[in-house]
């Protein structure tokens, strides 16, 4: 079993990002620049006994020809390097979630053939509800679509998880969006317990193995609350299984939504309002290919005709470097793997479409699929004390018409020559935060470089 390395310190994550991370120019690099096995030991502080050292260098030297390969294909966006799973056998990588082992979206609205039993929507009484079609919902903006160049939401997340030896992205992806949420809801960091979601979304089964989808997960929150890791630590990282639910038996819910939205699948447009408006949104991506050496830079060699949807993860805003658009990606394999535990996936305006290989007759759309599978969650509350009563909180900023979120739209704006203003463009479309002070002071406080006053 591997040992685990520690995570390296993220520099703060504010809106000017560091230029390394920026670029988007073609990468490349030499042999001369990856370290051999006995520098990787060290460099990762592994521990090996004598018999075990050939093998992990056979795997670690057979990693190294492939990551060669990636850096020397002509044009690409993105480098491949050594990390902690680099001389790991097949078994001992992140592990994914297995496709199928738990009905979709599209197998419930029966888009998709399934042999599994339906669920439905859980409403906030804890009672599962018919669902006659898709509940697929994007946000309206009425009249103002305009939607910022970027957007940056990693100033609102929590710290990035790891599942380690338990394949609960399932339930880390909701996990980390709750965090980001309940922060912009209530001004209150929470760290979330992915280990209440793994042990109680479903009532049986080993849920590091079996996995599970995103709407479960939420849909278990909804009836459920959600603890802190503090009081609900994710030992299944360590141990690989999951446990019993302590959620009502010893362990208190801190938070807890009234239900998520499904944003309108393959729909880039939608998927982009959801995120400039609302905030984090949980997505489900195919990591079958080139994510385990993942580095850095924009990721654009996902496999766009045959998908494999078996990850899931936070997207937390989307840009652009150097004329390429990206979508930027929280992931749960630890602060030391990819920019700091984030990862950039290509973006385009029309989205490439592929066949997946797991679901009949289902089509995934976009860069490793991340289209295809969009929630987020709604009516986050804190609970006292482990209470029934909710303190419903409305995320900060909300204009004066429910549009959009003040500091996506950069509705107010800090300079130095005019203070705290709302945003021209925000008064003439009527909708300027009525909180804009707050929201300015704020961001003035945190050193996160809102959009240029217009």
């Amino acid at each position: 079993m591997l040992r685990e390395v520690r995570p390296l310190l993220l520099t703060a994550l504010a809106s000017v990002v560091p230029q390394a991370l920026v670029a988007a120019a073609p990468l490349t690099a030499s042999s001369e620049s990856l370290p051999s096995f006995d520098a990787y030991v060290r460099l990762f502080n592994k521990s090996y006994t004598l018999e075990e050292l050939p093998r992990r260098r056979r795997l670690y030297e057979s990693a190294l020809r492939e990551i060669e390969a990636i850096n020397s294909r002509p044009g690409t966006l993105w480098k491949a390097g050594v990390n902690r799973f680099t001389d790991a056998a097949p078994e001992e990588r992140p592990r994914r979630r297995s496709p199928g082992a738990r009905p979709t979206r599209r197998q419930r609205a029966g888009l998709v053939p399934s042999g599994l039993p339906a669920v439905g929507n859980w409403s906030e009484s804890g009672n599962a509800t018919a669902e006659g079609n898709l509940s697929e919902v994007s946000p309206s903006l009425g009249s103002f679509r305009l939607l910022p160049k970027s957007v940056d939401w990693r100033w609102a997340s929590g710290p990035i998880k790891n599942e380690a030896q338990c394949g609960a992205c399932w339930a880390i992806a909701p996990a980390s969006t709750l965090e980001s949420h309940v922060f912009l809801a209530t001004k209150t960091r929470i760290d979330v317990s992915e280990q209440a979601v793994t042990d109680c979304t479903y009532s049986s089964g080993n849920t590091c193995n079996t996995g599970g989808t995103l709407e479960d997960a939420f849909a278990a929150v909804v009836k459920r609350g959600i603890a802190d890791a503090g009081s609900y630590p994710f030992v299944s990282a360590r141990t690989g299984h999951s446990g019993r639910c302590l959620l009502g038996h010893g362990v208190a819910p801190v938070a807890g939504i009234t239900g998520y939205v499904e944003v309108e699948a393959n729909n880039p447009r939608a998927l982009m309002e959801a995120v400039a408006t609302v905030g984090p949104v949980a997505v489900g991506v195919d990591a079958s290919k080139h994510w385990d050496y993942y580095q850095g830079g924009i990721l654009d060699s996902c496999d766009d005709h045959h998908m494999v949807m078996d990850h899931d993860v936070v997207l937390v805003g989307y840009g652009e470097a150097n004329g390429v658009k990206y979508w930027l990606v929280q992931n749960g394999w630890g602060a030391d793997w990819g920019e700091g535990g984030f990862i950039r996936i290509k973006r385009r305006d029309r989205p490439v479409c592929g066949h997946d290989s797991k679901e009949k007759g289902a089509i995934d759309c976009g860069q490793c699929g991340i289209l295809t599978d969009p929630v987020y969650p709604t009516g986050v509350h804190l609970r006292r004390h482990g209470g029934g009563h909710h303190h419903h909180h409305h995320h900060g900023g909300q204009d004066r018409h429910g549009g959009g979120s003040c500091a996506a739209y950069g509705c107010a704006g800090y300079a130095p020559s005019h203070g705290c203003q709302c945003n021209r463009r925000c008064e003439k479309f009527g909708n300027c935060c009525h909180d804009y002070r707050q929201r300015c002071h704020h961001r003035r406080l945190s050193s996160w470089v809102g959009p240029v006053l217009v």
